[in-house]
């Protein structure tokens, strides 16, 4: 049969408040998920041989079972109770490595959706949301990736209506931090930021993008900035532009969210040499 394949998003988190921990070791969040669908990898699956086979030419990315990617197909499978055909997973990566975009989440998503595709459906959809979470907190977000709240874990999702064009400039992380050590860090440097996802939502969606950057909001945010001089330096740039900067989720990727598209234009061609002399990238995304 003919491969399946799918362009799947990264994510920033343009609100991630930490409650606390849980019983359960994990930690309770209140977040808000936004796709970046200008920065996706490329998902392919081409069905045949035996095992699963995993082809990447990003340096780093594991090329057998431990790759996320095949663990969803096997949990797939799994959850099926049916045998796991041969396969060869094609990842064409563009999005960070542990920088906050969740790439190897969104990578797992895009394949339970394409197994759901090539299985007619074999899982109810509780089912996928339960094999997802499995893999990880953020891969549910990645079976429909909109802008969405979310709960619990961050698998306890309400889709929310946002523009799709937010007036954004990115930064990719160019070095792992581990979420693990971001949780395991966040309560080491003092909260400077109270601000309620209840208030930002309505100034989000009526585009008030220069009131609605006073309340973005990263609890994992400062440790990190305290612990890497890079990221301080960046955020700074991004704010001295203009821009109402803010880590996305364990980091180290960095977004700034502009007044309106031509501001963000502005602030693109006044520090983009800047910023990427630091040998980090910025892109419109």
């Amino acid at each position: 049969m003919n491969p399946l394949s799918l362009e799947t998003p990264g994510k920033i988190n343009l609100f991630l408040e930490v409650k606390g921990k849980r019983a359960d070791s994990w930690h309770e969040l209140l977040t808000l998920f936004y796709p970046v669908r200008g920065l996706t990898d490329q998902v392919e699956i081409r069905f045949g041989g035996t095992g699963i086979r995993i082809r990447c030419s990003l340096p780093g990315v594991p090329l057998n079972e431990d790759n996320l990617a095949a663990k969803a197909a096997l949990a797939f499978f799994a959850a099926a109770g049916e045998p796991c055909p041969g396969m060869e997973i094609t990842l064409e990566k563009r999005l960070p490595a542990a920088g906050g975009m969740a790439g190897g989440s969104s990578n797992a998503g895009a394949v339970l959706r394409l197994l759901q595709q090539y299985s007619g459906n074999a899982l109810p959809a509780e089912k996928l949301a339960e094999v997802a979470l499995s893999l990880g907190s953020d891969v549910p977000y990645f079976l429909d990736p909109v802008p969405a709240v979310g709960r619990g874990r961050g698998e306890i999702l309400t889709p929310v209506e946002l523009p799709d064009d937010l007036p954004l400039l990115l930064v990719p992380g160019s070095f792992p931090i581990s979420a693990a050590w971001a949780y395991a860090h966040w309560k080491d440097v003092p909260q400077t930021k109270s601000a309620d996802l209840d208030d930002l939502l309505p100034l989000l969606a009526a585009k008030n993008y220069t009131e609605a950057g006073k309340l973005l909001r990263n609890d994992l945010e400062p440790a990190a900035l305290h612990k890497f001089p890079l990221l301080r330096k960046l955020t700074e740039l991004l704010r001295s532009s203009g821009g109402s900067p803010l880590m996305s989720g364990s980091g180290p990727t960095l977004f700034a969210l502009y007044p309106d598209a031509a501001a963000r234009d502005r602030a693109f061609n006044r520090c983009k040499d800047e910023i990427e002399k630091n040998q980090v990238s910025l892109i419109k995304p």
